[in-house]
């Protein structure tokens, strides 16, 4: 059904060119088009954590932020950012993960903190999204993860977010995926393959201020690639 859906269809819209690849296989690839996805950049924003009462309700002044926002699926690698958090606790406590949404994985989550009696490890429901453009300036770094098998599948939309706000990133997925090219080719942060505990936490120790600025602005400037005035030209 697919396969008569598309060639049927005018046009093919896909939001990755690793999608496009993997559609290509079905339909001709001079029929496929890529809309990325895109962020409302006025809406989400670099904010100081000073003023920012998101972090401040939190309890999280003074701390390095390192952010997870949305499902909690099957296909995301969470667990290996809680054994980071359990390695460094010590370690660098200037780091706290603060994990905001819900899913299959929530409670496994929650429960291998407990156990562990993390904390350096925050967990939060869904925000309201009138929330969202400070619970994402919080980050000082956003993590984005897909488990091995899901990137040609998926380009998460928290990644456009994270830009937006001007975090760095924190990609686990596997080489050559969209979310892999994007930060390598735009030094705003560090792709992981998943499970690669000991990379992020190599990151993280030897990540000095100046070179986190650095890669908050890189961030900051590479969304500004990925706002809503992009999909004009397909309208």
């Amino acid at each position: 059904m697919s396969k008569n859906s598309y060639e049927k269809a005018d046009r093919v819209i896909t939001i990755s060119s690793e999608m496009k690849e993997e559609i290509s296989r079905n339909v001709n690839k001079d029929k496929i088009e890529i809309i990325y996805p895109w962020v409302d950049t006025s809406f989400i924003t670099p904010l100081k954590k000073e003023d920012n009462w998101f972090v401040k309700k939190h309890g999280l002044s003074g701390k390095k932020i390192i952010l997870y926002s949305g499902n909690m699926g099957i296909t995301h690698d969470l667990l290996t950012p809680l054994k980071v958090a359990k390695n460094i606790e010590k370690s660098n406590p200037e780091y706290h993960f603060l994990l905001i949404g819900d899913g299959v994985q929530k409670q496994s989550l929650i429960n291998y903190a407990s156990y562990n009696k993390l904390t350096n490890v925050t967990f939060l429901p869904y925000q309201d999204s009138d929330v969202l453009p400070f619970s994402f300036a919080s980050a000082d770094f956003g993590i984005v993860s897909l488990g091995k098998g899901a990137e040609g599948l998926s380009v998460p939309s928290k990644t456009f977010y994270f830009l937006a706000a001007g975090a760095a990133i924190i990609a686990i997925t596997g080489k050559g995926s969209e979310i892999d090219r994007l930060i390598i080719n735009n030094s705003c942060g560090i792709s992981v393959e998943p499970s690669d505990e000991n990379k992020i936490k190599e990151f993280l120790k030897y990540c000095t201020e100046l070179d986190l600025n650095l890669m908050k602005k890189a961030a900051r400037n590479l969304s500004k690639n990925f706002s809503k005035e992009n999909v004009k030209k397909f309208t």
